[in-house]
C-alpha cells in the first residue's frame, strides 16, 4: 500500500495526527529554504509574505480563498500589480498552491 490520499476538512486533521509537531515558525522556516530554490525572487517575496501571514494568523491563512484577499493586502489592493509582477491568474494559484507542499515535508530536517 502507498502513501494515504487526503480530501477535505479531515484530510487536514489526519495530516495533523501524522506528521511530526512543528511549530509554524519552523514549518515556515524550513519551507524559506525550498522556496528559495524552487521560486523566482519576486514569488519569493510573495510566498515569504503569505508565510509571514502564516505564521501570525494560521492554517487558514492557506485556503484557496485567502489568495485574493492575501494579494491585496500584499499589493495594496492593486490586484493589477500583483499580475505584473507574478504573473497571469492561473500561474498566481499555482504558485500559492505549489509552495504548501514545503510547509509539511516530513524528509526536510
Amino acid at each position: 500500500m502507498g502513501r494515504k490520499t487526503f480530501r477535505g476538512r479531515r484530510a487536514g486533521e489526519e495530516l495533523r495526527r501524522q506528521l511530526k509537531p512543528l511549530t509554524r515558525e519552523q514549518r515556515a522556516e524550513q519551507a524559506k529554504v525550498e522556496i528559495s530554490t524552487h521560486f523566482n525572487s519576486k514569488q519569493r517575496v510573495f510566498l515569504e509574505f503569505v508565510l509571514s501571514q502564516y505564521v501570525k494568523v494560521g492554517v487558514d491563512e492557506l485556503a484557496t480563498d485567502k489568495l485574493s484577499p492575501l494579494l491585496k493586502l500584499k499589493y495594496n489592493n492593486a490586484i493589477a500589480d500583483a499580475i505584473a509582477d507574478l504573473g497571469k491568474p492561473e500561474e498566481i494559484g499555482k504558485v500559492f498552491a505549489g509552495f504548501q507542499k514545503y510547509l509539511y515535508r516530513e524528509d526536510v530536517a
